[in-house]
């Protein structure tokens, strides 16, 4: 049948079981010892309604500042919501579309504004990149292996992985171009 690249053997689909287990393992292995870098701390403010101008000025009136001066701004303090989130987003810096940030606030709720809690919804997006691969290779009529070894290629891809724990919106990306593509490709067939 067009557009589905004929039949994927059984072992093929355990091979990309496998692979999807390796996939997690690698993305989640380590996810709470990595350093929270500048720009996840740019989530977190505009997680939480800080601007980031707000956060200079406090933090440049003094030549040094302890931990938990920097860390309040990492912190929720009731003032961030989903509405605050976009229209900071909007004016402030509008290349950055405010879906992942509007995921963020009902999964903080449930698993914590810790790095590692924050992170965990990045982990899991990027979990659903390797079946949208297969489902993408198979639209593509391509062979029966490909899937397993897209799923392959993409499960240990140290870029992959990487944007995978971190807390940024760039794999939640990746994961809307991979299904729209699969949906196109679905449609001209």
């Amino acid at each position: 049948m067009p557009g589905h690249g004929g039949p994927i053997r059984r072992i093929d689909w355990l091979a990309v079981a496998v692979l999807v287990l390796l996939g997690c393992i690698f993305r989640v292995a380590n996810v709470d010892d990595l350093l929270y870098w500048h720009d996840e701390t740019y989530t977190s403010f505009r997680l939480h309604g800080y601007p980031p101008a707000e956060m200079y000025t406090a933090l440049s009136q003094a030549p040094a500042r302890a931990p938990n001066d920097v860390l309040r701004f990492q912190r929720p303090d009731g003032r961030g919501s989903v509405a605050t989130t976009v229209a900071l987003l909007a004016r402030e810096d509008a290349q950055h579309p405010p879906l992942y940030y509007g995921l963020l606030h009902p999964w903080i709720a449930l698993f914590g504004s810790q790095p590692a809690g924050i992170r965990a919804l990045s982990v899991l997006v990027s979990l659903l990149l390797l079946p949208a691969v297969a489902w993408l290779c198979r639209e593509l009529s391509a062979p029966p292996a490909a899937a397993p070894l897209g799923v392959a290629l993409l499960a240990v891809s140290p870029f992959e992985v990487r944007y995978a724990q971190e807390a940024r919106e760039y794999i939640l990306w990746g994961l809307l171009i991979l299904l729209s593509s699969a949906t196109l490709a679905r449609a001209l067939l």
